[in-house]
């Protein structure tokens, strides 16, 4: 099933979380992909900043925490920033982020199967 499908099904049926510092997840680390720190530069924002701008321009909801006063700020600025429109991704920001997924579920979906069914099934039903 295709990234936006399983997007459009999940809206309806759970919340995600996600942490953008997560150390122990360094093969997801997003913060350290070039597109995102260059897109990033080129906004003049933090790579975190991006992402969270990804994913409230993807239609999910972005609701960002942090333990640092400064990372708190950053977070509340960027949406600031984005409904004043002083940021906004461009359409090729946009398709070159998209471009990143890993493939990589953090939900399989075997918490939501009913008895006898199987992921793959609960995945094209969704």
């Amino acid at each position: 099933m295709a990234p936006a499908q399983v997007l459009q099904g999940a809206k309806d049926r759970c919340d995600c979380i996600f942490s953008l510092g997560e150390p122990r997840k360094v093969f997801l680390h997003l913060l350290s992909e070039p597109s995102v720190i260059r897109i990033a530069g080129s906004l003049n924002c933090t790579p975190a900043q991006v992402l969270l701008l990804w994913g409230w321009h993807r239609g999910t909801i972005v609701i960002p925490k942090s333990v640092t006063k400064r990372r708190l700020q950053e977070n509340l600025e960027v949406f600031q920033d984005m409904l004043s429109g002083k940021k906004a991704l461009s359409r090729d920001n946009w398709l070159e982020l998209n471009k990143l997924d890993r493939k990589y579920r953090f939900v399989t979906g075997e918490r939501f199967l009913r008895t006898g069914q199987t992921v793959e099934e609960f995945w094209e039903q969704s």
